[in-house]
């Protein structure tokens, strides 16, 4: 029975093959379309999802008040990372991350790219997640090491170990600087807010830069992260940070700022776009994410109505050979059987 079913399909199938490929078409795009928009979706609401600890991390922020308007700021001056250190207690790792664009070169492999370097303080790798595939995570802590991902190392070495490998960084006036390779990680997905190819120790950016900016409070540090074991002390430790609102302010009378705050690094790239002097990367806004779904429910909307009127029309050509089958002693159930058997292969 299930073997006549199956002839009877594939018969009535090649018969009308325009209708056929109309249905096979318009349902496929639009569960591909579906399929993109969940993709979409799903890689947007993941943002940072990647870092076990990510609830854990928080940002430090600068509050404007610029006339009755308050405005947030991503960048809090440079020293503050020491000085929290010193002063307070409750935070358990405070660093700084910086990421630039700069030229780098292997020269006995002769090759040359624009490579994102970024420096961080001790901490940085210890809260976020870039899986170690090799050599020591800790020994960007060193001044003369750098740690890079795998795909930008194969860039140089290919299939070559890049452990022990040396790079020439050359900054922005030209100058030159040599970094061992020391550690390989694993490279950040795209919706992750921090990147590096290659990551080094904080103060080479002093000295690659400048070496005043270090104590200067009238300079900005592009990121300043404070890692609490327990998330909930961040509650208390957030109004410690007022005491250094005058400090900030007596170095920059230019950018008065009325407190500090703690942007929560688990929901961050979600509200970025409306944080100014953001330098990390930041998620897709909703309509960019709602816009997409709703497009391919009302395409696959459409893919079944017309699925439906071509299943309809094809079946009103087949009177004839309904009912002679009736004469013949189908009964309705095997008859139902028969067109959803098409209506499934479709």
């Amino acid at each position: 029975m299930f073997k006549n079913y199956l002839k009877v399909t594939l018969r009535n199938l090649l018969k009308n093959k325009v209708f056929v490929s109309i249905n096979i078409v318009g349902l496929g795009l639009a569960l591909a379309c579906c399929i993109v928009a969940y993709i979409n979706s799903k890689n947007n609401s993941d943002f940072d999802k990647n870092h076990a600890n990510i609830d854990n991390i928080y940002k430090i922020h600068n509050i404007r008040d610029n006339k009755g308007d308050l405005r947030e700021y991503g960048r809090v001056p440079m020293p503050m990372a020491d000085v929290i250190k010193n002063d307070l207690v409750g935070v358990d790792r405070v660093f700084r991350y910086e990421g630039h664009t700069f030229t780098v070169r292997d020269v006995k492999q002769d090759k040359v790219f624009n490579t994102r370097v970024c420096y961080a303080d001790p901490g940085f790798l210890e809260s976020f997640t870039f899986p170690l595939l090799k050599g020591d995570q800790n020994t960007y802590h060193t001044l003369e090491n750098a740690i890079v991902t795998q795909e930008y190392a194969s860039k140089f070495y290919g299939d070559e170990d890049p452990i022990g490998k040396v790079l020439t960084v050359f900054d922005d006036t030209g100058m030159s600087f040599n970094f061992t390779i020391a550690g390989v990680t694993q490279k950040a997905p795209q919706n992750s807010s921090v990147h590096f190819e290659i990551l080094l120790n904080m103060e080479n950016r002093f000295r690659m830069y400048d070496d005043e900016v270090k104590g200067n409070w009238g300079s900005f540090a592009q990121a300043t992260f404070v890692y609490f074991n327990d998330p909930e002390q961040a509650k208390t430790f957030e109004p410690k940070l007022s005491k250094y609102v005058s400090i900030q302010n007596e170095a920059r009378p230019d950018f008065v700022v009325t407190k500090y705050v703690l942007s929560p690094m688990n929901n961050h790239a979600h509200i970025s776009q409306e944080i100014r002097w953001d330098n990390l990367r930041n998620a897709m806004p909703t309509a960019a994410t709602l816009t997409p779904q709703l497009m391919a429910l009302l395409i696959l909307l459409v893919a079944c109505f017309n699925f439906t009127n071509t299943a309809i029309a094809t079946s009103n050509r087949r009177l004839k050979e309904i009912g002679v089958r009736k004469v013949l002693g189908g009964s309705r159930r095997q008859l139902i059987l028969q067109f959803l058997a098409e209506n499934l292969t479709i």
